[in-house]
């Protein structure tokens, strides 16, 4: 299961940091089931309007967590990495 919340983080220094504009975000309390072997797009916001991105790498952060983990659940994340020239 997923929602609708995201991140895009940046490389620098040997680590990966959220970018400050996406720290702050709300996104709708929902959940979306996604089965086995099925996908969902999503609208991604890159908030160019709040955030002057330059040269580097970037990875965009979406989490979810697995219908069969027990209770607590764990939380997962997908990572798509992208540069900016």
């Amino acid at each position: 299961m997923t929602g609708e919340n995201y991140s895009i983080e940046y490389f620098e220094n040997g680590k990966w940091k959220t970018i400050d504009a996406f720290q702050y975000l709300f996104f709708n309390s929902i959940g979306y089931l996604i089965a086995s072997r099925e996908s969902k797009d999503f609208d991604i916001n890159f908030l160019g309007d709040k955030h002057q991105y330059v040269k580097g790498k970037y990875r965009l952060v979406k989490n979810y967590v697995m219908d069969k983990d027990t209770a607590p659940k764990t939380s997962h994340n997908l990572y798509f990495e992208f540069a900016v020239n």
